[in-house]
């Protein structure tokens, strides 16, 4: 007979960044809960709140403001304060990709959980500054890639939508095992 697994789930859910990679980080979760995990969410309040079920979850939304900086922030903030707690209930700690990656792997580590990490992309720092529009998107591109992407070397494994990203994650020098698994939409 197969084990339960606790899983905690971490995302972001801000209204300023496209909601698919938190819409295939939510199927995901329904997914181990549907095998019989017991999976419990926690994000903030924002984008998918109407676009996701969340029957088989147990979902924890942490209120904040929907704006582009002091939302984040207190997110953040308000996770700091929760995470520990929820860390010592859980047996794996999944993550989706983003802004709260750096806090959640080192309140983690320091709680000796294993965490692996739902990547939807992988970008050189070259890339995501061409693409911002203007100097403060760019300085913001920045900030965001370096929260996202050198913390994955600290994670214990890596999950990813498409070989393309897979093979991004590794040409950045990041050597954690990591596993493409599709991208989880369901239409």
């Amino acid at each position: 007979m197969r084990q339960k697994l606790r899983v905690l789930g971490v995302t972001e859910d801000t209204s300023f960044v496209v909601a698919g990679g938190r819409l295939a980080f939510y199927n995901l979760m329904d997914s181990l809960a549907s095998v019989g995990n017991d999976v419990t969410v926690l994000s903030c309040t924002g984008a998918t709140e109407d676009l996701v079920d969340i029957r088989r979850l147990n979902s924890i939304r942490l209120k904040v403001r929907p704006s582009r900086i002091v939302g984040p922030i207190t997110f953040l903030a308000k996770l700091f304060l929760l995470l520990p707690k929820r860390l010592l209930t859980c047996d794996v700690l999944v993550v989706n990709s983003g802004y709260p990656l750096p806090e959640v792997v080192a309140l983690a580590k320091m709680t000796g959980k294993k965490v692996v990490v739902l990547q939807h992309d992988a970008h050189n720092l070259e890339t995501v500054e061409k693409f911002a529009a203007s100097t403060s998107r760019k300085y913001m591109a920045i900030v965001r890639w370096i929260l996202m992407y050198p913390p994955l070397r600290l994670v214990d494994g890596i999950l990813c939508v498409t070989d393309s990203t897979r093979r991004g994650v590794m040409s950045l020098g990041v050597t954690t095992r990591a596993f493409v698994i599709g991208n989880a939409i369901k239409e």
